[in-house]
């Protein structure tokens, strides 16, 4: 929001959310913030604003910032919010259209748009969550450039979504129902964050997704079989951030693999799956494979795997250069006859282990010593789900 609001940007040394994170760190360490909450692999989730600093930012903002209901708007409004259909009819009776200087709508809890906010020319930040479905005529807003769209009921986009030109933000995440998006996505060449967390159904993506030259946040890949679709896409992308890959099993060679040059990317949340299908099981050198995707281990927070069908893992995962991955999930690996050293791990706090017949020990050192002393010294939470040989822990 920052971003889109044109609050911050790059300064050519540091990119605008690194600019971000230093302005909000050093708002938090003044006390403006406090009460933080965060995940399970230690990404900050919410916070709140103190009591009285809000009220002060209450009072500067009041001409500017609104949340509906009110008994009447300002034309010099230029953020505004409501929360739930029971807003709907409020909204369509404010003349939007007449608040020229209106930059940021938070439409939360909408089924649809009323057609009056299509007519706000000069909005830059747009949130839409819960949306059913997102209007063809969606183009007008040419200014947007934050557009949030989660946990939508749609299964596609309009084609006229890849009009707007200045859109550098759009999120996606857990549309459990988006099957495609549209091929000419790669048009924006202003988009920078591509969000998509959780969205199960999506077949693929655009093709030649590449093209999106500006992107470096693209939290889900889905790998295809033709050209355009391959994951050497990912190739010359500077991703940053999450990353989850699906459908590796779709990876024809160890040199298909390489060609996604993971070690260029600065993924701090990793997830890597393979679906239990026919291709999996023509796959070659599906352990080679893997060990080519090795990412930047020094910046990996969290790892999972699902469906990997090698007996063994690749050297990195034991690699002591993982020095601060918090969390290690390893699920339906049911070909693999040992785990990585995970005693190597210094910083693991969470670990799950699943559905993974052969293996006997949770660290391979206990087979030789016994006991787990070799490690596990920051372990705090561990999962161990169907694991039918394991001997001890």
């Amino acid at each position: 929001l920052w971003m889109a609001n044109g609050f911050i940007s790059s300064n050519g040394m540091l990119e605008a959310e690194d600019i971000g994170n230093e302005v909000w760190n050093e708002l938090y360490w003044r006390s403006f913030f406090q009460d933080i909450e965060k995940d399970g692999i230690g990404e900050i989730e919410k916070f709140k604003m103190h009591d009285l600093v809000h009220d002060l930012a209450q009072s500067i903002a009041e001409e500017v910032s609104c949340y509906i209901p009110e008994p009447s708007l300002s034309k010099r409004i230029r953020h505004l919010s409501t929360y739930g259909e029971k807003s709907s009819g409020i909204v369509g009776s404010v003349q939007l259209h007449g608040i020229k200087l209106l930059r940021t709508f938070l439409m939360r809890q909408y089924n649809c748009l009323p057609p009056q906010v299509l007519k706000c020319y000069s909005l830059r930040v747009l949130d839409l969550q819960r949306m059913i479905e997102l209007p063809s005529l969606i183009f007008h807003l040419k200014h947007l450039r934050y557009l949030n769209l989660s946990y939508g009921q749609f299964k596609t986009l309009p084609e006229s979504l890849c009009k707007l030109w200045n859109l550098q933000i759009l999120k996606l995440d857990y549309c459990f129902r988006l099957e495609r998006l549209p091929d000419r996505l790669v048009q924006l060449k202003a988009l920078q964050h591509l969000s998509l967390k959780d969205c199960y159904s999506l077949l693929s993506l655009p093709p030649h997704i590449r093209k999106l030259a500006s992107l470096q946040t693209l939290t889900m890949y889905v790998v295809g079989k033709e050209k355009g679709f391959l994951l050497a896409e990912l190739g010359q992308m500077n991703l940053i951030g999450d990353l989850s890959i699906s459908h590796l099993e779709r990876v024809k060679s160890v040199m298909n693999a390489k060609e996604a040059n993971m070690l260029r990317k600065h993924v701090n949340n990793l997830k890597l799956s393979w679906e239990r299908n026919e291709e999996t099981q023509l796959q070659e050198n599906v352990e080679e494979i893997f060990e080519v995707l090795e990412p930047q281990t020094k910046k990996l927070q969290s790892l999972r795997v699902r469906g990997y069908t090698g007996a063994y893992f690749p050297q990195w995962m034991s690699s002591s250069s993982l020095n601060i991955l918090t969390y290690l999930e390893l699920v339906n690996c049911q070909s693999c006859l040992h785990l990585p050293d995970l005693g190597k791990l210094p910083s693991l706090k969470n670990l799950i282990v699943s559905n993974m017949s052969h293996v006997k020990y949770l660290n391979e050192e206990d087979s030789c010593n016994g006991g787990v002393a070799g490690g596990f010294t920051k372990l705090e939470k561990l999962v161990l789900e169907q694991l039918l040989n394991l001997l001890k822990l």
